[in-house]
């Protein structure tokens, strides 16, 4: 585990940020970037105060966790007689606190500050999907629910030790769930809040779905810079991760050009088909592709070969495009960001993905289970593990969506009542959609 690069992974979050500020109208940045700054505060501060206990209060319960965080061992489990083996959140770490020696309380502080990135990312995803085209109070809402309740218990279902983690142990499915970078516990989790979000705020009266076009790009170094901090982000968080402190012999080289290929391989892929579809190179949309391939291979870059990643990537540069045009034109939801494709449907993917290309060549002992045996998918003749991987994803996507609704139905019904509190007004949002450049041709 190294530490030194932490830092470093604070850029993924920064990246996400300007990248989905590709697509903001220059009159917009200045709303976009209050918004995701109080998001980023209050990110922080509920993460900190009761996210990363609700995320990590139990793993101590694994027999697989790190010895420094055994003083983490309360959590609430759906059987009594099943404490720390079905949990479904936990109850122990309240504002990055724990017992133990001073040594393990530095492991606490170091795992809490390692998932604070992803824990802004997840709240930074709904509130750049929303955009400033909605309620201020609505927007932050999506934005806090996502990190301070989504976020956190999803994570504790996969990281923390949860139900999801010991699928293999309890239901001999695999090595139970597996999502190390969070393909699934980030990126579909907070996308499925934005899904919701927006279905309640983010409608747009008029909004043209039988002509779709190209997004407007309107902030090309954005986007561009964006890029590149998400990529070297996403490499040192993987890097210094503290819970694979019992592998020490992680090729995180290979990790993390796993990454890069997957990445290029998105963003040329959906290049291609944008070049085929319409006739020129969209670099918005490539752009868009390269996120979508570190999504998608964030949940099995450690258990799949160099060759595979190529696929992977591929197939989400495909599915990041598809995914746009389903949710403009067939849901009729105006994410200009992007996020519900590119985070939510890549995510989608890179968890089913490990269920079937895993090779068996690393994670033994992963969850409990094997300690001869690497992780195997689909392909390599353990079906279990792919069934473990699709249960994480219904399961993720199910209860994001259910407690987004639940919690933020009163808000959407007082917002429309009361509609005032718009960030701008209509002139002014009529002038920032007109600004230029021009629409771009049809992708159909």
């Amino acid at each position: 585990m190294d530490t030194s690069l932490l830092p470093l992974a604070y850029l993924l979050p920064i990246g996400l940020l300007l990248t989905a500020w590709g697509a903001v109208p220059t009159a917009r940045l200045r709303e976009s970037a209050l918004a995701a700054v109080v998001t980023m505060v209050a990110s922080a501060v509920a993460y900190a105060g009761f996210g990363f206990a609700f995320q990590f209060g139990g793993i101590g319960l694994s027999p697989t966790a790190p010895a420094g965080l055994t003083g983490l061992d309360k959590a609430w489990s759906l059987f009594a007689s099943g404490a720390g083996r079905w949990s479904m959140i936990g109850l122990e770490g309240f504002f990055v606190t724990a017992q133990g020696s001073p040594d393990s309380l530095r492991l606490v502080e170091t795992l809490a500050l390692h998932r604070l990135p992803m824990a802004i990312a997840a709240g930074l995803i709904p509130v750049v999907a929303l955009g400033d085209r909605v309620n201020r109070v609505a927007l932050i809402a999506a934005g806090v629910l996502s990190t301070a309740i989504v976020f956190p218990i999803v994570g504790a279902w996969v990281w923390g030790g949860g139900w999801l983690a010991t699928l293999g142990v309890n239901l001999n499915l695999g090595h139970g769930a597996i999502d190390v970078a969070g393909s699934g516990v980030v990126y579909l989790a907070s996308a499925s809040v934005a899904l919701i979000a927006l279905r309640f705020f983010g409608r747009t009266d008029g909004y043209d779905r039988q002509a779709p076009t190209l997004p407007t790009l309107h902030q090309p170094l954005f986007a561009l810079l964006g890029a590149v901090l998400f990529g070297i982000g996403w490499s040192a968080w993987a890097i210094g991760d503290p819970l694979l402190s019992r592998y020490p012999n992680i090729d995180f080289v290979g990790v993390a050009t796993t990454g890069l290929t997957g990445a290029a391989a998105s963003a040329i892929v959906a290049t291609a088909y944008i070049w085929l579809a319409s006739g020129r190179i969209h670099f918005l949309t490539s752009v868009r592709g390269w996120l979508a391939g570190w999504v998608a291979v964030s949940a099995s870059a450690w258990f799949i070969p160099l060759g595979v990643t190529i696929l992977i990537g591929a197939l989400a540069g495909i599915v990041s495009i598809i995914g746009q045009y389903a949710v403009g034109y067939k849901w009729g939801l105006d994410d200009r960001a992007g996020m519900l494709a590119t985070c939510g449907a890549a995510g989608a993917w890179g968890l089913i993905a490990l269920g079937l290309f895993a090779d068996g060549a690393f994670g033994a002992g992963w969850n409990g289970v094997g300690a001869a045996q690497g992780v195997k998918g689909f392909l390599a003749s353990d079906p279990g593990q792919l069934t473990a991987q699709l249960a994480a994803w219904a399961a993720i996507g199910a209860f994001a969506v259910c407690i987004t609704a639940l919690l933020l139905l009163p808000l959407s019904i007082i917002t429309r009542r009361s509609p005032a509190g718009t960030p701008l007004s209509a002139a002014a949002q009529s002038a920032a959609d007109a600004s230029p450049p021009a629409s771009a041709p049809d992708v159909s």
